[in-house]
C-alpha cells in the first residue's frame, strides 16, 4: 500500500525507543566529555556540558598512570585461554 499513513501505534513505540535510547547513552557521554576536562573545569558550578577546551593528554596520563600494557596483555592472554578452553571442552560434549 502506497502512502499508507504510520498510526499512532506505530510511532509511540518508536518515540519510546529514542528517548530510552537517550537516557541508555547520558552516561558514556557524560563520561567521555568529562575526562575532557581540566581540573578546575570540573569543579565549576554550574558544570559545563562540553569542556571549553578538550584535554587529550588526559589519556596518555591516564594511559601512562598505569602499567596498561601489562593489563592488556593479561587479558588477551585470559580471553585466549578461556576461548579456546570453551572450544576444546565443547567440542568433546
Amino acid at each position: 500500500m502506497e502512502g499508507a499513513p504510520v498510526g499512532r501505534s506505530r510511532i509511540l513505540p518508536r518515540i519510546f525507543l529514542v528517548l530510552m535510547c537517550l537516557v541508555y547513552f547520558t552516561p558514556f557521554f557524560q563520561m567521555i566529555t568529562t575526562s575532557l576536562k581540566g581540573s578546575k573545569e570540573l569543579m565549576l558550578v554550574p558544570p559545563t556540558i562540553f569542556p571549553r577546551v578538550p584535554i587529550w593528554k588526559n589519556y596518555v596520563d591516564a594511559v601512562n598512570y598505569i602499567p596498561f600494557l601489562r593489563f592488556f596483555m593479561n587479558s588477551v592472554i585470559l580471553t585466549a585461554g578461556v576461548t579456546i578452553g570453551a572450544i576444546i571442552s565443547n567440542s568433546i560434549i
